[in-house]
């Protein structure tokens, strides 16, 4: 990771210092290069990269082409079975598919059909180009605050960002708290390496929980377990005092394995005695009378207006129970309920309340909810709906929680004219990012996004490349009630105008497989396609040597290469431990992708982990992540503009813009959406 391949990811340019030289022609030279990957330089950066000498901007140009390419997933060679895909398969007859596969099959992937490989025509692509510009050094620094300032969880990537940061340290600025723990536990480690005092960053047990699991390479998210190293005396030390100032048995408890094992690696009784006692006192399991213990204890008696009241001590968690409360409450109790949920709102943070508004704006009229459970590789579960619960209560809890954030919102700059895209309200809130894949667009789970740029683009090529053992890229096509009607994959090469490249079980040295759909002549009854990744035989996806997914979108299937970088929509690397994957689903009747990245458990029988052995859950999760009404980005900005400018309905009008065009906040900009607007 470097300072351009930073800018590029999360402010679409890079900083360049103008130069007295001139190179007019090899920065021409190099746009072309970028165009042949679907991207442009904007007027000031090419005006800029004019001003450098030829030898500058040919170093420059390396290390650009290189990134770009790894973006696209232009690094690598596509070599599927059938190089003259599609036509090829097209036009082969049953029989040498079907003989074809066999032998393939028989020598476990070491004989492969020899086809010589055609020249195929040229055609002119309808390209939609990433504009690349240049951006100042501040706007650089402006990176690492916002990710420090982010209320959500961050991707690995973003996480190896803020390390690159600390790593070359260019008088950053820190925000005023860093609100999100795991990134807290991230900086204090980096404190803690260079042996400075982490006191003013940690303020409960749990932080220093985070801090040791972060140091011991485990999940901050505090999802698993953790095996945790030995650290040298003096962290240790430091770790221990931090600990001693904020050490809490209610705090213990939540976590109460984990610090009998954490307290031992720590030696906490060389620098602490109150610590060693409280963990003493865990570690003899003890019991210990704590406020959610007690709560606990009412909830079951069913005595929920008790509840409240000792909740109210713990604003956040009050938040997440209010459901359970007014739920199991008498209906004499729930107006002293929400009364006492209304003395504290103000101390719950701005994301959870914006996850409780979520919860209660669809409470009554959702079919089943669809929770995903936190941890370093996201699967959705589907749940049953919750009992129903009397309109008036949802009404008084959304209003109320409404009313404290425009509150909130009105106290932060203003905006003026506020233009938001109506569009935005097919995308939800992005959250749980630590999971999410690294892609060439990251956007939250559940985002629709539009397929390819224009109506010319009438065939969707999905592909897939790995390195190691037998991964199979299969098409599924479902009606509007989810349910499986047509499938493309090894096992059914081609399904009407629709072809799979072939089945490959060794790649070894690499292999690649394509699946080419045509938009406008899906089988009969289809709205949705799903894209399916499965493990048929082998290590999981994040074992492999390497494996990125992704589809393009193509007007001429037949001309240019098989894999055209410049028509590459997303790609997607597949690191998750599992063995089944859903990065996509494709809604063929708006024309939109909705991003799913989730990973499902393996369900096999003789024939393998395979489309056929897991239907179910296909059809499951694709229920879920479609008809699922969530909080979206259109219902937060519109709270924005509310509470802090005037709503205009036109673009040119605005001061402000939401949507999906360059100059807006889009649903791309994950980490500005976090840190500035759930603040």
């Amino acid at each position: 990771m470097n300072k351009m391949s930073i800018g590029i990811k999360y402010k679409k340019g890079f900083a360049v210092k103008e130069g007295n030289g001139e190179s007019k022609t090899m920065t021409t030279s190099l746009l072309a290069s970028c165009m042949n990957l679907g991207y442009i330089f904007s007027q000031e950066l090419f005006d800029v990269l004019c001003t450098l000498n030829n030898v500058s901007v040919e170093a420059l140009g390396k290390s650009l082409i290189k990134r770009l390419k790894e973006l696209k997933g232009a690094d690598v060679e596509y070599n599927p079975m059938y190089p003259n895909f599609p036509e090829q398969v097209m036009e082969m007859s049953d029989t040498e598919l079907y003989l074809n596969a066999v032998f393939h099959y028989w020598t476990s992937g070491e004989w492969k059909p020899e086809y010589v490989k055609e020249v195929r025509e040229y055609a002119v692509e309808h390209t939609y180009f990433t504009e690349l510009g240049c951006i100042t050094i501040d706007e650089f620094k402006s990176i690492f605050t916002d990710l420090l300032s982010s209320n959500d969880s961050l991707m690995e990537s973003d996480k190896e960002t803020i390390e690159y940061f600390l790593r070359h340290p260019i008088n950053l600025t820190y925000p005023d708290t860093i609100p999100y723990k795991e990134t807290l536990a991230l900086v204090a480690s980096h404190l803690l390496y260079k042996g400075e005092s982490i006191d003013h960053l940690v303020t409960n047990s749990t932080d220093v929980l985070r801090i040791f699991t972060y140091m011991s390479g485990g999940d901050v998210s505090l999802a698993t377990n953790t095996k945790f190293v030995s650290l040298p005396r003096a962290t240790r030390k430091i770790l221990v005092n931090a600990l001693e100032g904020v050490i809490h048995i209610d705090d213990l408890l939540r976590h109460r394995n984990k610090w009998v094992k954490a307290a031992h690696s720590l030696h906490v009784g060389d620098y602490s005695t109150s610590v060693h006692s409280i963990m003493r006192t865990l570690r003899e399991n003890k019991p210990v009378k704590t406020i959610i213990g007690k709560v606990e204890e009412f909830l079951e008696q069913k005595r929920s207006l008790e509840a409240s009241t000792l909740l109210s001590n713990r604003p956040g968690e009050f938040a997440r129970r209010l459901d359970h409360l007014v739920r199991i409450s008498k209906d004499k109790d729930v107006t002293s309920i929400l009364s006492n949920f209304n003395n504290v709102k103000n101390k719950v943070s701005t994301r959870v309340l914006l996850q409780t508004l979520g919860h209660f704006n669809t409470r009554n009229n959702e079919n089943h909810r669809l929770v995903f459970p936190k941890g370093s590789t996201q699967k959705a579960k589907k749940l049953p709906a919750l009992e129903r619960i009397d309109d008036s209560i949802v009404y008084d809890v959304t209003h109320s929680i409404v009313e404290e954030l425009e509150n909130r919102f009105s106290n932060l700059d203003p905006l003026g004219n506020v233009y938001v895209d109506t569009d935005l309200s097919l995308c939800p809130l992005p959250t749980q990012m630590r999971s999410a894949s690294e892609g060439l667009v990251n956007v939250g789970r559940g985002t629709y996004m539009d397929i390819g740029s224009n109506l010319y683009q009438k065939t969707l090529r999905m592909f897939v490349y790995w390195v190691g053992r037998d991964i199979d890229l299969s098409a599924t096509f479902h009606d509007e009630n989810f349910k499986m009607v047509s499938q493309v994959s090894y096992t059914n090469l081609r399904n009407g105008n629709n072809y799979h490249s072939g089945d490959i079980v060794n790649a070894s040295r690499g292999a690649a497989e394509f699946i080419d759909i045509s938009l406008d002549k899906a089988p009969k009854g289809a709205k949705y396609v799903v894209m399916n990744l499965y493990v048929y035989n082998g290590p999981t996806f994040g074992e492999h040597d390497k494996c990125h997914v992704g589809w393009m979108t193509r007007s001429k299937p037949n001309s240019n290469e098989i894999f055209e970088p410049s028509t590459v929509n997303q790609k997607v690397d597949l690191t998750g431990n599992s063995k089944n994957a859903i990065p996509v689903v494709f809604d063929l009747e708006l024309r939109k992708a909705i991003w799913c990245d989730l990973y499902g458990t393996s369900s096999r029988h003789m024939g393998g982990n395979n489309l056929h052995s897991n239907k179910a859950s296909v059809e499951e999760v694709l229920s879920g992540i479609v008809d699922t009404n969530r909080f979206s980005l259109y219902d937060l900005f519109i709270m924005h503009a509310q509470s802090r400018g005037t709503l205009v309905h036109s673009r040119d009008e605005a001061d402000f813009t939401f949507g999906f065009e360059e100059s807006d906040i889009t649903p791309f900009k994950i980490t500005e959406i976090n840190s500035q607007f759930i603040a």
